[in-house]
Parts: C-alpha cells; sequence; structure tokens
C-alpha cells in the first residue's frame, strides 16, 4: 500500500517518527514523506521517498510559543499548501494518509479527499484534561490569550473559508490545534502520558523508538567510564542561553565526575576555553551513549529528550524554555522523577543544590526507572506496526 505521511519541519515532530517509517518500508509500504528541505537525508536514510513542501520562509520553522499563533501560522500554511497537497495526492493516489498531530493541511486533506488517517503524536496527547493537569500557571495562560488571542477570529474565518471550499468537517476550538484521526499513535507510555484514561481507544501510547545504542564518532566516550555523569543540554533550538552554561560551569567545577556539555551551533565554542578539566564541551553529542551512563540530565524539557533520559533510568533537572517543555516538566515533577528549575534557580548556588538533591535522594533515581519500565514496555514501532495492519484491514480491507 501507498502513504502519504505530511509532517512539520521541526526536528522534534520528525526525529521520533523515523524507525516507524523505516518499518513500515521494510513492511512492504511505500511512504512519501513530505517536508522542508533539511529533512531529507534522514527521511531518504528510511527508505521512504522525499517530496518538498512549497518553500515559504514564514513556514520555515513552526515554533512560536504562544499556542494561539502557532495555531494561526499551521492554518495560514494549511490555506497556502492545500492546493499543493491536493493535487499530489490526486496524482499518488494514496490509500492512507499519515500526518502530524499539529499538521492541519494533513488532517483537513485526509478528510477533503475522504482517505482513511494515521495521527502521529510526538507531544503529549492533548485534550481539556490534559491542558487542567500539567498546564502553565493561569497567569501564563491568560497572558498567552493576551498576546495571542487577537487571532482568533480570523483562523476561524480561514477555517470556514477552506471548509466551505474543501469539504472537510466542522470542529470545536480545541479540535483545530489537536488533529484526531481513525488511529492516534502516541510516543510516549500510557503512564507518563496525563489524563491518559480520558483518551478513546484510538489512542494508542507506544512509547519512544530509542536505539540501545549510538555511533560516538569522535566524541571520548573513553573519558566517561567509571565515573559519575552529569549531562547538560537545551536541545537544538532554544540554546543560546551562555548565561545558563556559564553558570553551569561554576556550579559544578568541583564536581567529582564527568560533565557534559551540549551547546549547539548559536554558541562559539571558543568561549569555554578556560572551563576546568572534568567538562567536556561540544556543539553536539551522542546523546543516546552518554545517557546510558548519566547520573543526571540536566534539560530543557523536549519531549524527545525526556523520553531518552527516563528510557534509561535518568533523574532529571529540566529547565523549560517554552510552555509545552513547562508541561512536561510539571510532569516529571509530580512522578518524582526529577525537579524543575525556574529562571531563579539558575545561578551556581541553587543549581548545585539542586543537582545534589536529585543525585542525592534514592527516590529520584528510583521514580525514574520506574518510568523506564512503563516506557520500554509500551511496544515501541513493533506496536506501532500491528495496529496500523489493524487499522488498514479495518479502514482499507
Amino acid at each position: 500500500m501507498k502513504a502519504l505521511f505530511f509532517n512539520i519541519p521541526a526536528h522534534g515532530h520528525v526525529n521520533p517518527t523515523l524507525p516507524l517509517v523505516r518499518e513500515l518500508v521494510k513492511s512492504g509500504d511505500t511512504i512519501i514523506c513530505y517536508n522542508s528541505a533539511e529533512f531529507q537525508q534522514k527521511i531518504e536514510n528510511t527508505g521512504a521517498e522525499f517530496r518538498q513542501y512549497p518553500e515559504k520562509k514564514e513556514y520555515k520553522n513552526f515554533q512560536p510559543e504562544n499556542p494561539f499563533l502557532l495555531a494561526d501560522l499551521l492554518w495560514k500554511a494549511a490555506e497556502d499548501m492545500f492546493p499543493f497537497i491536493l493535487s499530489e495526492i490526486d496524482k499518488e493516489n494514496p490509500q492512507y494518509i499519515i500526518h502530524d498531530s499539529i499538521c492541519p493541511w494533513g488532517w483537513a486533506a485526509a478528510k477533503s479527499a475522504k482517505l482513511p488517517a494515521v495521527c502521529s503524536t510526538t507531544t503529549f496527547a492533548f485534550n481539556r484534561d490534559v491542558v487542567k493537569s500539567v498546564s502553565a500557571s493561569r497567569w501564563n495562560i491568560l497572558k498567552n490569550f493576551w498576546e495571542g488571542g487577537t487571532t482568533l477570529p480570523g483562523m476561524l474565518r480561514r477555517i470556514r473559508r477552506l471548509q466551505r471550499k474543501y469539504g472537510f468537517p466542522q470542529r470545536r476550538l480545541i479540535q483545530n490545534i489537536v488533529n484526531e484521526s481513525h488511529l492516534n499513535l502516541v510516543y510516549t507510555s500510557r503512564e507518563f502520558q496525563p489524563a491518559s484514561h480520558t483518551f478513546a481507544e484510538s489512542y494508542h501510547f507506544i512509547g519512544p523508538s530509542v536505539p540501545e545504542s549510538q555511533s560516538a564518532g569522535d566524541f571520548p566516550v573513553e573519558k566517561l567510564d567509571n565515573k559519575p555523569l552529569i549531562y547538560i543540554s537545551l536541545g537544538t533550538l532554544r540554546n543560546n542561553r551562555m548565561d545558563f552554561y556559564l553558570n553551569c560551569i561554576e556550579a559544578f567545577r568541583s564536581f567529582t565526575g564527568t560533565i557534559v556539555l551540549s551547546v549547539g551551533k548559536q554558541v562559539d565554542l571558543a568561549a569555554f576555553d578556560s572551563a576546568p578539566e572534568n567538562f567536556i564541551i561540544q556543539s553536539h553529542v551522542p546523546q543516546i551513549e552518554i545517557l546510558k551512563r548519566a547520573q543526571l540530565f540536566i534539560t530543557h524539557g523536549g519531549m524527545n529528550s525526556v523520553n531518552e533520559g527516563l528510557f534509561f533510568g535518568v533523574p532529571l533537572l529540566i529547565f523549560p524554555q517554552t510552555d509545552e517543555q513547562g508541561m512536561v516538566a510539571k510532569r516529571v515533577q509530580n512522578l518524582g522523577a526529577g525537579l524543575v528549575l525556574k529562571e531563579k534557580d539558575i545561578d551556581p548556588e541553587t543549581l548545585m543544590l539542586k543537582a545534589r538533591t536529585v543525585l542525592e535522594q534514592p527516590s529520584f533515581r528510583e521514580s525514574a526507572e520506574v518510568q523506564m519500565k512503563y516506557l520500554r514496555c509500551s511496544g515501541g514501532r513493533e506496536k506501532a506496526l500491528i495496529k496500523i495492519h489493524e487499522f488498514k484491514k479495518k479502514f482499507i480491507g
């Protein structure tokens, strides 16, 4: 069978899907993935075919922190891309569609073309109960509405215009942000997902597809042997935080072990020439190999990073850079697998105090290992393949 996969151009939404795409290709399906050019090599490495979206600078990276602004931008992209998407469906004649959970053009095109669809959710699955259980403070919600709520009337007019033209169904407001389909795959465990009992039977929490090993490249893995290890990374996007990195250096200057600090491409490594010898500082590191050896992971709280940390039973200190990461951080703290860092907590003294708390209290490691068992028992891409096979049998025949 043939499927078209419509995703958004963001590493956190593409990377978790690659193992499943690879397995679908191995099973005999033709998978054509649509994205921006920067993801072409990764996608083609799975055996899937790559197609590039029409180039528009404003849609290069869907990363507004405000959820109202993000939804507005996504539906603007949907309106611009809809003729291209429908022409691709007409040309390729697929049997089913796969789309990301925040990719409205994938969901709407499937409805318009009357094709069965699989929704890929690389964050938490969302509904009202989830927002209530792990949302940021009421002040942040009001702030987001104040800053982005003025886009709602225009977005709703745009959606109605598309509905009249292309014939997909009307939905409630939150459903225009979370695009549920016939089958919904969520890349975390049912136990880590907040309010998981409130989701329909079409939702399956398959856990992350995390490899047990990874090429270390030129990273000096031999320096990590038999030493306590703290790993620090703020991910790939909002990582230009020299103030945070310098505070980490001061906080852990006397740590009797190794600190691995991944700073991304926006920071000049020359700024760390005077870092102490217990630090290994690079733009990019083999995260899997480091997490396998780490006693503590200080992270921004991206869903993929948190899933990978917990997959290896590593307790977390989470310094969120977005509201979504704040929700993930709150969930980790509520489950006892780590603590949340706020802006006021990143001075060297408080950083060291929080790190010692997590390192020295066994409950954090024990809770992280409980989540590790849940993630590893969720079924991964093997379960996803079974559910997609059942979906195809039911909706395609």
